[in-house]
Order: structure tokens, then C-alpha cells, then sequence
């Protein structure tokens, strides 16, 4: 044992010559194979929108993703996306989340599809379209009531929002503008000036 640091340490971990081996310094990394149906159908919906402002998008959304990261997704070498990523990409390029997730599923299924339409045609071909049952009947019921929150929630904003605007513009009137106020039994209506 030798002391390093104050730290009892082997001897050979003291002593161990630099560089490591290149098997202690790299990582190993899967050899998944890209989901470049998946990407190419990403990237279709993205169009002529830059990648950062679809990741300010998405970060308004609560979900943060850089331009890089979205390039990632798009080139296929993300294997297993954030639910939330894919949530969100759904919302701005307005398609359903099944449908993003069915094609996701599909080009980690076949992954030598070129495009969307080859996935859609080899699950034609293999199987009939899938229906809901169990759990995934229970999961898309949820989907169902979370929407519906979100919507909620979005009109509620959105009344929040007119409230706001209507303070603005009445702090940013004139002095000399007529103004509602209300009289000494608290009834509206009289216009008074300033």
C-alpha cells in the first residue's frame, strides 16, 4: 500500500504508466442501427423551419432540446427518444403522438426502411393495423384526459393573457384620456376626464 493524497491507495494504481490502454479510455458504444425512416420523416415535418427555433419551441413546451440533439434525431442515430422530445415534436409539427410513436416502433422494427411510406407498407403487409386493448387501451384513454387538461389549461392562459394586455393598454393610456370610474354608490358607467 502506498499513501497518496492521505489516501491508501495499491501500489499499482500509483505507479501505472500513462497512456491507459486504449480498452480502459473508450467507451463501448451499441451497435444499434440508425433509424433513418424515422429521421427523414422528422426531418420532412421540421420543412424549412431552422432547428433552433423548433428547439425554442420545444423549451416553451417544458421540453428542452438543443439543435444538435434535434439533428441527432433526425439523422436516426437516437435510438430510444424522450417520450417528452416526442410528445413535443407531435404538438409542433401537428401530427398525433401515435402516429410518431407507431412510426418510431415500426423503423426500430425494420430498420432497413428508407422512408415513412416503406415502414407503412411493411406493416401493411405483415400484420393488420394494431387495435387497442388492455393497457394500451388504458394509456390512450390517459393520452385522451391529459389533452384535454392541457387544452384547458391553455385557455385558461389564454384569458390570462387578455387580462394582461388590457392592463397594459390601459397603464400605457394618455393622462388626458377618458377613463371609466365609479361614482359614491359604487354604480359604473360615468365617463369622467381627468
Amino acid at each position: 500500500m502506498c499513501v497518496v493524497n492521505n489516501y491508501f491507495e495499491p501500489a499499482c494504481t500509483m505507479h501505472r504508466r500513462w497512456p491507459l490502454p486504449s480498452w480502459e479510455v473508450t467507451k463501448k458504444r451499441s451497435k444499434q442501427p440508425r433509424l433513418t425512416a424515422f429521421g427523414a420523416w422528422l426531418a420532412q415535418h421540421r420543412g424549412d423551419t431552422s432547428r433552433e427555433a423548433i428547439s425554442i419551441r420545444l423549451s416553451a413546451l417544458q421540453t428542452p432540446l438543443g439543435g444538435s440533439t434535434l439533428a441527432q434525431y433526425e439523422s436516426g442515430a437516437v435510438w430510444a427518444p424522450d417520450a417528452a422530445v416526442l410528445w413535443g415534436l407531435s404538438h409542433i409539427y401537428g401530427v398525433t403522438l401515435l402516429e410518431t410513436v407507431t412510426l418510431l416502433r415500426l423503423n426500430r422494427k425494420y430498420p432497413d426502411a428508407a422512408s415513412a411510406a416503406d415502414l407503412l407498407r411493411h406493416a401493411s403487409e405483415v400484420q393488420p393495423a394494431p387495435t387497442l386493448r388492455g393497457a394500451d387501451a388504458t394509456v390512450a384513454a390517459r393520452l385522451v384526459e391529459l389533452r384535454a387538461q392541457v387544452e384547458k389549461r391553455e385557455a385558461r392562459l389564454r384569458a390570462v393573457q387578455d387580462v394582461a394586455d388590457e392592463l397594459i393598454e390601459i397603464l400605457a393610456a394618455p393622462e388626458g384620456a377618458a377613463t371609466r370610474t365609479r361614482t359614491r354608490k359604487g354604480s359604473r358607467g360615468h365617463r369622467k376626464t381627468s
